[in-house]
């Protein structure tokens, strides 16, 4: 690869400070910009109140959206106050994690002594905006990246050139990078499945048909009869909120089994996916489900189905050939780094996983690998890791009974869980620790035992959380919630020997007969 000096950042979310952060820790770099849209450190954990311009499109199934709407707001009378401009993100009043603070974690950056094992928004961003601070000179705040694009003319030396705009002067500038990490993050354009009916009902009953982005507190649904689609993670959170307010029970509609189960007290019915909603001249509010079951009367159908990855600021040709569905970003080797292109590489793609730990991961490899200190594989190398991937997913979706086509295997690529995420983060170290130790220059501690057996109790885990209500803030460590590791091994030690005790007195009765 060409001598690298100048590198770029898009999105000064957890992943792409982490990012800044190896890539300066390299000190092999003239030039490191990193451009946010937002006025400050967080991405998706920033919270945003949605404008009346905000508009969801019913339904919503193209990856390639417009650049994300700025919010700007004018100046006072006077000219001296100016409020930052504000781009919606999907943050709501109560989100907590879903992931323990033990595992929710940076290189040798605990969390404050107090903070609750599942922390809130509000903790999450107060470690962020410590966790940045030392990187803070390189990032240009309220700025847009509102082009990127490969120029190989033959006239100059190949590079990235990018396009930004301040959004307070409004001023657009082009800066020349030989390298750039995309960041910005894939919970930006929502994903709402197009099914029979749904833009007829959309109009006739406006504000009915929702997406999760929009979601900020259950108020709105006070006395509501409401539909949650979806049973992952946000699906079942939002759901749980929703339902102290709305119409009891709450409904869920899913295609599958939930990862993360509903608090006990939450009364809710299980459905399976709507397939249509049967229009208004012949029913009364209602939708139909798979089984062929119809619910009537529904205020609210509250879509919880994620998000479509999409970059608008690239050059449209490489758009289309990279995200064509929205589902995945084709051509990444292990996730990350551009095949085509090894200057371009994708931060966080990966869904499913720890993702402060595995940022850090993924920003060391690329660190080292713009720093000349580790090699990119041939092409045909990576063609070959794309071909096992295919093929492991594809006996993934089919142990459990998930049809192969190439809309599931799109879906499943970035999509790990317990092991393989824990896996991929080690294999990342793996591959960043080929580069000579040189000191001052970090790196991520591999998953080991313990983070394994923490993995497998997340869902439990947070559970038990939910199921605390108003007394759950008190809960700091996972000893506190009966989740200890010491205590977990000792068992396991006494099975052991209780097992190899049990054999050994077999093997005396036997020799004795």
């Amino acid at each position: 690869m060409y001598p690298i000096k100048r590198v770029a950042v898009v999105g000064a979310g957890p992943i792409g400070v982490s990012t800044a952060k190896y890539l300066a820790g390299e000190k092999a770099f003239t030039k490191i910009d990193v451009y946010e849209q937002q006025s400050g450190f967080g991405g998706a954990w920033i919270w945003t109140q949605p404008q009346a311009d905000d508009e969801l499109v019913v339904p919503q199934t193209s990856p390639f959206g417009p650049l994300d709407k700025v919010h700007l707001h004018p100046r006072d009378a006077l000219f001296t106050d100016v409020k930052p401009p504000v781009v919606m993100t999907p943050m709501y009043d109560n989100l907590e994690t879903n992931i323990p603070h033990d595992l929710m974690t940076f290189e040798e950056r605990p969390y404050p002594d107090g903070v609750p094992l599942f922390p809130s928004r509000t903790e999450i961003m107060n470690y962020l905006e410590d966790y940045g601070e030392e990187v803070k000179h390189l990032i240009k705040f309220s700025t847009q990246v509102v082009q990127l694009s490969w120029r190989q003319d033959g006239k100059s030396a190949a590079c990235w050139l990018l396009r930004s705009k301040n959004l307070l002067s409004g001023e657009e500038v082009e800066n020349e990078y030989d390298a750039v990490a995309l960041a910005n993050g894939h919970f930006a354009l929502p994903n709402l499945p197009e099914v029979a009916g749904i833009q007829q009902w959309n109009t006739a009953y406006p504000g009915s048909i929702m997406h999760a982005k929009w979601y900020r507190n259950p108020k709105q649904f006070a006395g509501k009869k409401v539909v949650v689609v979806g049973n992952a993670s946000s699906g079942i959170d939002i759901g749980s909120q929703i339902a102290t307010q709305c119409k009891s029970p709450i409904i869920i509609s899913a295609r599958s089994e939930p990862l993360f189960k509903l608090p006990d007290f939450v009364e809710h019915r299980d459905v399976p996916s709507i397939v249509e909603f049967i229009s208004p001249t012949e029913g009364r509010r209602s939708v139909r489900f798979a089984d062929g079951s119809v619910e009537e009367d529904v205020d609210i159908v509250l879509f919880c189905t994620g998000y479509l990855m999409n970059f608008p600021f690239l050059q449209p040709e490489v758009q289309k050939e990279l995200v064509s569905t929205g589902s995945m970003v084709h051509g990444t080797y292990k996730h990350l780094i551009w095949r085509q292109n090894p200057s371009l590489c994708f931060l966080g793609l990966p869904m499913k996983i720890l993702p402060l730990p595995l940022g850090e991961a993924q920003a060391a490899v690329v660190a080292r690998v713009w720093s000349g200190r580790i090699d990119v594989p041939s092409r045909a190398e990576m063609n070959v890791w794309e071909l096992e991937r295919w093929r492991t997913q594809a006996e993934l979706l089919k142990s459990r009974d998930i049809p192969v086509n190439s809309t599931s295997l799109e879906k499943s690529f970035h999509s790990m869980g317990y092991p393989q995420d824990l896996d991929y983060h080690n294999d990342l170290v793996s591959w960043a620790s080929q580069a000579p130790e040189e000191e001052g220059k970090t790196l991520p501690r591999p998953m080991g035992e313990r983070e394994y057996w923490l993995r497998t109790q997340m869902v439990p885990m947070k559970k038990a959380f939910a199921d605390l209500r108003d007394n759950r803030r008190s809960i700091k460590t996972l000893e506190d919630l009966g989740f200890d590791w010491e205590k977990h091994k000792a068992e396991e030690r006494l099975e052991a020997e209780r097992i190899e005790n049990g054999i050994l007195a077999d093997l005396a009765t036997n020799g004795t007969a």
